[in-house]
């Protein structure tokens, strides 16, 4: 079950819309960290911004607020992308012609929910269920990325090595591409990816 300050940001993130002024959904989130006793924090201790990115590389997302996330990620991608090449704000098809639109994309977690054939880290074959580590970590923002609706059905849970080569194709997003250029997908990667997705998700919804 999710912690205490896993739900405050999960009420908090689900008031975030699309186009919509997002400030005082991160004012109210930001004041509700600092008004919850939460670890080792005590009531009325400003939580810093690296506590708040701290949280969100170990907290578990459903799939809603991964999708958020990870569609401010990719319009962010394709600005910067835009900028850099001189021009103004491009459509997404114009980058990724099989996602039409981040909207329109899926959501795809790398290590699987059914995780049988990955190994003994993920799986108790004992049990016939996964483990409890695989439950710490696959709904981590970190083991989340978009895919097209096809690809995503054609891999569903299939192991590493065979999910690798759809991620590195030139018409899927540039953080699943990024995933992909990875050699495995254990704890580390999904730490390391966490951490840089906390960074996107603090610079995005931390100031006000």
């Amino acid at each position: 079950s999710p912690s205490e300050i896993e739900s405050l940001m999960a009420d908090q993130i689900g008031e975030i819309k699309e186009n919509h002024d997002s400030s005082k959904a991160r004012e109210g989130l930001v004041k509700q960290y600092k008004l919850t006793k939460t670890f080792n924090q005590q009531k009325n201790t400003p939580l810093t911004e690296s506590d708040y990115k701290d949280i969100l590389k170990e907290a578990s997302f459903s799939n809603g607020q991964g999708h958020l996330i990870l569609r401010n990620k990719m319009y962010s991608d394709i600005n910067e992308a835009c900028a850099i090449a001189g021009g103004n704000i491009m459509e997404p098809q114009l980058f990724h012609s099989k996602i039409k639109s981040p909207k329109s994309a899926q959501l795809e977690h790398i290590l699987p929910v059914a995780p049988k054939k990955w190994g003994t880290t993920w799986f108790d074959v004992a049990s016939s269920s996964p483990t409890d580590e695989h439950g710490r970590y696959y709904t981590r923002i970190g083991n989340m990325t978009l895919l097209d609706v096809n690809t995503n059905s054609i891999i569903k849970n299939n192991v590493w090595s065979k999910k690798k080569p759809f991620y590195v194709v030139n018409d899927q997003p540039l953080m699943t591409r990024e995933i992909g250029n990875n050699t495995a997908w254990s704890q580390i990667e999904i730490d390391a990816r966490g951490a840089k997705l906390a960074d996107f998700i603090a610079a995005k919804w931390w100031k006000f």
